[in-house]
C-alpha cells in the first residue's frame, strides 16, 4: 500500500525513544522499543499490527492513560511525562478524544445525553451543550435518533455516537483503538468513512489503531508494528 505524502504542517505528536516494559514475575516484556514518531496536525495515521505488536500499548500511551517507561511524548506542545495528574486531564479533555472498540455509552442516557456528557463535566450550560450535541449528532448522520437509547441503535449508530461524544469538545486528536472491532465489515467501512470524513472536513488529527488490513487506505499514512517496534517503510 503506498502512503499519501504528508503535507507541510506541523507536529501535534512527537515520540522520542519512546518505550514501555512490563514485568511479568522474572521475566520483563518489551512492549515498545526506542519507537521515534512524528505525526502531522491533521493526520489520518492507521497503526497496524497483530495482537502483541504494541498497538494498544502505543494509543494508551499517546492518549496520556499509561505512562512510558521510558523517552518522551509531546502532545501539541506538551510534554506528557511532566505534567501533573490535574494537567495531563486538563490536556486530555481538552485536546484528546478517544473511541474504544467497546463503544462505552452510558445505557441509561440517551444518544444526545450521551454525547453530553463530556460538556456537563466541563460545566457547560445546558442549552449551549445540547445545542452541541446536538448539532454534532447531526452531522454524524443521527439527527433522527438522538433520544434513542443504546440498546435501539445498530453498532455502527453506537460507533458513531462514541465518535460524536469523543469530538464535543472540539478535540484536536481522536485517538481510535479498534473502533470497528465488535462490527460486521459494512459497518467498519462506514465507520471509517465517517472518521474521513471528520479528517478532511474538521482538519481532526486521526489515529486508527486496526489490525484489519481490508479498511487501509490511500488517504491513510500507514504506521506497521512489529514486537514493540517500528517496521520500516
Amino acid at each position: 500500500m503506498v502512503e499519501n505524502e504528508v503535507k507541510e504542517s506541523k507536529p501535534i505528536i512527537r515520540c522520542k525513544n519512546l518505550s514501555k516494559s512490563y514485568i511479568f514475575g522474572s521475566e520483563q516484556i518489551h512492549a515498545l522499543k526506542n519507537i521515534n514518531l512524528e505525526i502531522q496536525e491533521g493526520e489520518f495515521v492507521a497503526i497496524v499490527g497483530k495482537s502483541g505488536s504494541g498497538k494498544t500499548t502505543l494509543i494508551n500511551i499517546l492518549a496520556g492513560l499509561l505512562p512510558p517507561s521510558s523517552g518522551e511524548i509531546i502532545i501539541a506542545g506538551q510534554t506528557l511525562t511532566r505534567l501533573t495528574p490535574d494537567k495531563l486531564s486538563l490536556l486530555r479533555r481538552e485536546t484528546i478524544g478517544i473511541v474504544f472498540q467497546m463503544f462505552n455509552l452510558h445505557p441509561g442516557l440517551t444518544a444526545l445525553e450521551n454525547v453530553e456528557l463530556p460538556l456537563l463535566f466541563k460545566g457547560v450550560e445546558k442549552v449551549r451543550r445540547r445545542e452541541t450535541a446536538r448539532k454534532i449528532l447531526h452531522t454524524l448522520g443521527l439527527k433522527d435518533l438522538i433520544d434513542n437509547y443504546p440498546y435501539e441503535l445498530s453498532g455502527g449508530e453506537q460507533q458513531r455516537v462514541a465518535i460524536a461524544r469523543a469530538l464535543v469538545n472540539e478535540s484536536k486528536i481522536l485517538l481510535a483503538d479498534e473502533p470497528t472491532g465488535n462490527l460486521n465489515s459494512i459497518l467498519a467501512h462506514e465507520i471509517v468513512t465517517v472518521l474521513k470524513e471528520i479528517n478532511q472536513a474538521k482538519k481532526v488529527t486521526i489515529i486508527m489503531v486496526t489490525h484489519n488490513e481490508s479498511l487501509l487506505n490511500k488517504d491513510m499514512r500507514i504506521i506497521r508494528l512489529k514486537d514493540g517496534e517500528i517496521v520500516p517503510q
